[in-house]
């Protein structure tokens, strides 16, 4: 998860996710699982969807590659 910047508490949870081959998007369905599962202060604010997320050679998720800017492409 990456934080959005929000005036009053700091910085807000924003996740990114990638989808497997026939698999469909649906933010509503992922944020209400997360509220089912994490604390409600890391329950992501936003949900966006890329086509693949950016990896290092070994295949680690590079995060700070992605940023509050990084547009959804779902």
């Amino acid at each position: 998860m990456i934080g959005m910047q929000d005036p009053s508490r700091g910085e807000l949870p924003l996740a990114f996710v990638e989808l497997h081959e026939g698999h469909a998007f649906d933010p509503v369905a992922l944020q209400h699982h997360c509220r089912t599962v994490l604390p409600p202060y890391k329950v992501p604010r936003e949900i966006r969807c890329r086509q693949a997320l950016p990896r290092n050679p070994t295949g680690k998720i590079m995060r700070r590659a992605l940023s509050p800017q990084t547009p959804s492409e779902g």
